[in-house]
């Protein structure tokens, strides 16, 4: 937990879920259970940050998990910028797809620095874990997808469970 959200009262190890809590019954990635899924994600990484760095996640997700600088400068701003100069086109989420983003991110958000990127892709998993070949059409996400199952089946492993 950062320095000033330690001074208003966040403590470290506890998951805080929005105060605009979704609310739409079958929206992906707008679900409680998918704000809890993306957080956990976060709760994973914060519990076992050796794990996380480790190559798999730097091959995946183009740098370590605290990297934002990365995409923060490059992709999301880029994008941001692209979608805010564009009075002719419906929204962000036409731009996402339009343009070809969503090849490669599950959502927007997950264009925003490297660990929201690993929370979408982790809650897209945890999701449709079952039938992930639904993603196969958007090489680059699925590619992310099978990388973050293979860790987490890993994980599991050393967990026995």
């Amino acid at each position: 937990v950062p320095f000033f959200a330690r001074r208003v009262g966040y403590e470290t190890g506890t998951i805080y879920l929005p105060r605009n809590i979704p609310h739409t019954k079958y929206l992906p990635g707008g679900t409680l259970i998918d704000v809890v899924r993306h957080e956990f994600a976060h709760a994973w990484a914060w519990l076992d940050p050796i794990f996380i760095n480790r190559p798999w996640f730097r091959k995946t997700f183009g740098g370590k998990y605290q990297d934002t600088h990365i995409f923060e400068s490059n992709v999301y701003n880029a994008f941001k910028k692209m979608a805010r100069h564009s009075d002719s086109t419906p929204d962000g989420e036409w731009h996402f797809r339009h343009y070809g983003f969503s090849r490669y991110f599950y959502s927007e958000y997950a264009m925003k620095a490297n660990y929201e990127d690993f929370a979408e892709t982790f809650m897209c998993f945890l999701r449709y874990r079952k039938s992930l070949g639904r993603f196969k059409h958007r090489p680059a996400l699925y590619a992310k997808l099978r990388a973050v199952e293979a860790a987490a089946l890993e994980k599991a492993k050393t967990l026995m469970l």
